[in-house]
């Protein structure tokens, strides 16, 4: 059950958690499937693409993830004031060679 207070008489701020609650929790997405008799071989093939759908996002940010972690290990991070130091070490000895 969703229960929200009311501060400082802020009703709008309270009706927008509210409804925020009460889509996380799913229960509008839950009476629109009860408002009329779904037969169970619907309901199982309801089931079956949500979880598809559940898998596939899975999925999907594994993948991202995975990406990501590799790109980190390919890419060595070096300090910027350590590359400034060797870019001007560099400039130096160059300079001093002429």
């Amino acid at each position: 059950m969703v229960g929200i207070y009311v501060r400082h008489g802020n009703f709008h701020k309270a009706f927008a958690i509210f409804k925020r609650e009460v889509q996380k929790e799913g229960i509008l997405k839950d009476l629109k499937i009860k408002r009329f008799y779904e037969k169970p071989s619907e309901k199982r093939k309801r089931r079956l693409t949500e979880s598809l759908r559940r898998r596939n996002k899975a999925a999907r940010k594994e993948q991202l993830f995975e990406e990501k972690r590799e790109s980190n290990r390919q890419r060595k991070w070096t300090s910027p004031i350590k590359e400034q130091l060797a870019k001007e070490k560099a400039y130096y000895s160059l300079k001093s060679r002429k």
